[in-house]
């Protein structure tokens, strides 16, 4: 009899703090009851700023070594050239793990000036890892022709 008393003081407990709680009981044949509360929180969304750095050569960038620039905020690709930078959603983005785990999206955009003479192509690569170290790969090819230009835009939920 006192573990139902308790049990039915705890569910008042639950039920009164304004918390996002689900009780589920069940009982045995011998009227012992057994029951799992999940309590759930929400978390306030939080939006950064950009991320990575516009500035091609401040040493955020790692660029090849045949890359071309036009100014520190313009890159211009040239044959088999790379660029990539790294950022934290924790260290970089100010989010805490509770925020992190509640779920994000993650916006990834360029604007390219296709100038060149030729049919040119810019890949778009977004590599997310967990804190487990799981890999989550997102990767687009842009064409375009000499004298296009475009904003192109890739998100992953």
């Amino acid at each position: 009899m006192f573990k139902k008393i308790a049990l039915i003081i705890s569910l008042v407990f639950f039920c009164s703090g304004g918390s996002l709680a689900q009780t589920t009981c069940t009982e045995n044949s011998l009227g012992d009851q057994t029951c799992i509360t999940t309590t759930t929180t929400t978390v306030p969304g939080v939006t950064t700023d950009n991320l990575l750095s516009p500035n091609f050569q401040d040493g955020s960038w790692t660029n090849s070594s045949n890359q071309q620039f036009h100014g520190s905020n313009y890159l211009a690709t040239t044959n088999e050239s790379t660029s990539s930078s790294t950022v934290s959603l924790s260290t970089d983005g100010g989010l805490s793990k509770t925020q992190i785990n509640s779920g994000f999206s993650s916006t990834f955009g360029l604007d390219i000036w296709f100038w060149s003479g030729y049919t040119s192509n810019v890949t778009m690569k977004q590599t997310l890892t967990t804190d487990t170290g799981t890999v989550i790969t997102q990767q687009r090819v842009v064409s375009g022709t000499s004298g296009s230009s475009g904003t192109y835009t890739d998100t992953v939920l």
